[in-house]
């Protein structure tokens, strides 16, 4: 999107482009010199940076609604985009120690730029832990069970519709 690749698509949990398959493969059979005659390493580097933002912005939004009314479905807003950290973790913590390459945004990223994608996940599940407990302690107590149950169902929601 931000630098001309062509068949963009941003989803709830990743960002692709129509690319995506040749660069990746070219990546795993000869490494990033090869993948960057596919398409410009740091044209995907921005992809996935937004990927991962997109959340983390949501989560922001979320959180200054619930600031202003801790109305269940901002509450959702405000959690859900960070769960899919949860996901990639566990992901993660059932391969370890495995030669597997792991498709998360995350680890393309850090395939690309070097950055550990240990730190990557840490970042989300730090923001995905603390969203939580500032979300919830400003909920009344007599409406938290309908701010969980709205969020469960709009995470639902999200992975349906993926």
């Amino acid at each position: 999107m931000a630098c001309g690749l062509r068949g963009n698509a941003l989803h709830y949990a990743s960002a692709t482009y129509s690319l995506e398959q040749p660069f990746w493969s070219a990546y795993r059979e000869t490494g990033l010199d090869s993948a960057a005659t596919v398409v410009a390493p740091w044209k995907v580097a921005v992809e996935l940076t937004g990927g991962l933002v997109l959340p983390y912005v949501m989560v922001v939004v979320g959180i200054i609604i619930v600031a202003r009314t801790p109305h269940p479905l901002a509450v959702a807003t405000a959690v859900v985009p960070n769960v899919r950290s949860l996901l990639v973790a566990l992901s993660v913590a059932a391969t370890w120690g495995r030669d597997v390459v792991r498709g998360s945004d995350e680890a393309h990223l850090a395939a690309i730029t070097g950055i550990p994608e240990a730190l990557l996940i840490v970042l989300g599940l730090t923001a995905l832990i603390a969203s939580v407990f500032w979300v919830f302690a400003r909920v009344p107590r007599r409406e938290r069970t309908m701010s969980v149950l709205s969020t469960v169902s709009f995470r639902q929601a999200c992975v349906v519709s993926r």
